[in-house]
């Protein structure tokens, strides 16, 4: 055997071990997978919090789209068992002719406020009149982040309110709460003045608040990359008091990239190094002992997507990886659901913590067993078990 030969079995017997430690911190366990949506039609997008009186409360879009690119209704569901089973689903938001042609993306927290209070926030996509000589424009100027508050958990919400409206095309925001109580709302948009030689670019920007959301700053750039769609931010507050935002990086080659901010200002971004290919629709979670985890979905050493799929990239499969408190130095991934059949994929994840041990990992799935039409999309739950070493420690 050559020494070469010698040297790259070396190497990959040596990164093979490293990647084993490094996917010990979490260990899925696969009896708790299961469908947490009410429909199967378009279910996307999901996002969900354990709040303070122990519920969790889930959403997610609907109905838009072909396989849930997209939404047109946004639906809230309640869990009291840990996950098992779900209560009180509503849709909270629906398509209001003639202004909004539906309804994409959700998030929502406590405000820490009073008990119970709680802020929820969607896109409102803008519907151009009939007569409309610029559609694009009309659609910017009429679409904005949609605000509600509720002070029972949930269980009902106020009046609309609204936010960055009519400077964009607005998507996918993503709420953090600093322990100063600010609260920030960071979100893509597509604006007037990205359409450049003919594409349409993206940026991040964030809006602020020092009165749990009852008034908001104006929207201030995050990122933005001249050529990319900076794009699906996924926010969260850095136990330094600073703000770690991931987004995918349509137009260029690597993603996701991690914009950090400090009072809404950024200081500072960096792009993970990870050999999954392009990391689209990214998530960020902080566990008990403070370091971040960030997630995507990749096709990665996934087979093509079925002849005739309405949308391809959705075939795709989840990849999880562990970094330090300021959601730097990621090692190698895991994957929540590593047997994904050829028909299938799993896409646009995000993480919570269901206790000071429990990972949950959600993913819009996909199936097509069969032509075009048998196509369906769910949300699905898996749940993994920290290491304790990865547990916050007394």
């Amino acid at each position: 055997m050559s020494i070469c030969l010698r040297l790259a079995l070396l190497f990959t017997v040596i990164f093979a071990q490293t990647a084993l430690a490094a996917d010990n911190w979490v260990t899925w366990d696969p009896s708790t997978d299961h469908v947490v949506s009410h429909t199967d039609k378009a279910a996307a997008y999901p996002r969900a919090r354990r709040l303070s009186n122990g519920d969790i409360l889930l959403g997610y879009h609907h109905g838009g789209g072909e396989a849930g690119e997209y939404g047109t209704y946004v639906t809230l569901r309640r869990s009291r068992d840990g996950g098992k089973t779900w209560v009180e689903t509503a849709d909270i938001e629906r398509p209001e002719e003639p202004r909004f042609w539906g309804f994409s993306n959700v998030d929502f927290m406590e405000t820490g406020g009073p008990a119970g209070e709680m802020v929820f926030v969607t896109a409102a996509r803008g519907k151009a009149p009939a007569d409309s000589k610029n559609a694009f424009l009309s659609e910017c100027e009429t679409s904005e982040l949609r605000l509600r508050f509720s002070s029972d958990y949930g269980a009902t919400w106020g009046e609309p309110a609204s936010v960055a409206a009519g400077r964009g095309r607005v998507w996918e925001p993503s709420l953090v709460r600093l322990a100063t109580g600010e609260l920030e709302i960071y979100y893509a948009c597509e604006a007037p003045d990205l359409r450049r030689n003919g594409r349409l670019d993206q940026r991040i920007e964030v809006v602020r608040s020092q009165d749990r959301g009852r008034t908001w700053t104006q929207p201030v750039e995050v990122a933005q990359r001249p050529g990319v769609r900076n794009g699906m931010p996924a926010a969260i507050a850095l136990a330094s008091g600073k703000v770690a935002c991931a987004q995918e990086m349509v137009g260029q080659k690597t993603s996701p990239l991690i914009s950090v901010t400090l009072n809404g200002k950024r200081v500072n971004e960096h792009e993970p190094k990870h050999p999954y290919d392009f990391g689209a629709a990214p998530a960020l979670l902080r566990t008990p002992d403070d370091r971040v985890i960030l997630g995507f979905h990749s096709g990665y050493q996934k087979p093509p997507a079925p002849p005739g799929a309405p949308v391809p990239w959705m075939f795709t499969n989840v990849w999880l990886l562990r970094g330090n408190a300021e959601a730097e130095d990621f090692g190698p991934g895991t994957q929540p659901w590593p047997t994904l059949k050829n028909h299938e994929g799993i896409f646009f994840p995000s993480l919570f913590m269901k206790d000071e041990e429990t990972v949950v990992v959600l993913g819009s799935y996909i199936s097509q067993p069969g032509d075009r039409d048998s196509t369906r999309t769910t949300i699905r739950w898996i749940e993994g078990k920290l290491n304790s070493a990865a547990r916050k420690q007394p």
